[in-house]
C-alpha cells in the first residue's frame, strides 16, 4: 500500500471509498490503515478536514521498516 499517496488523498478531502478505488485496494484496507494512522498520531481530524503529521508518519515508517527487517 502506498501510504504517502493515501495520506495525500485523505488530506485533500477524498473519501475512504474513492481513495480505495484510486489506489486499487479494498475499502477495508483503507479503514484499517486509517485506524493505524489515528493511533500513531499521523492523521488528525480538524472539523471537516484531516491534517497529516508528517513527522509522526516518518517515525511510523521507520519503525515499520525496523520490524520488517527483524523478521
Amino acid at each position: 500500500m502506498d501510504d504517502t499517496a493515501l495520506l495525500k488523498l485523505l488530506e485533500a478531502g477524498i473519501g475512504e471509498d474513492v481513495a480505495a478505488t484510486q489506489l486499487n485496494i479494498s475499502p477495508q484496507q483503507v479503514k484499517g490503515r486509517i485506524r493505524e494512522y489515528l493511533q500513531a498520531g499521523i492523521l488528525n481530524c480538524n472539523g471537516e478536514r484531516e491534517t497529516i503529521n508528517w513527522k509522526a508518519f516518518g517515525k511510523w515508517k521507520k519503525l515499520a521498516q525496523t520490524v520488517e527487517t527483524a523478521h
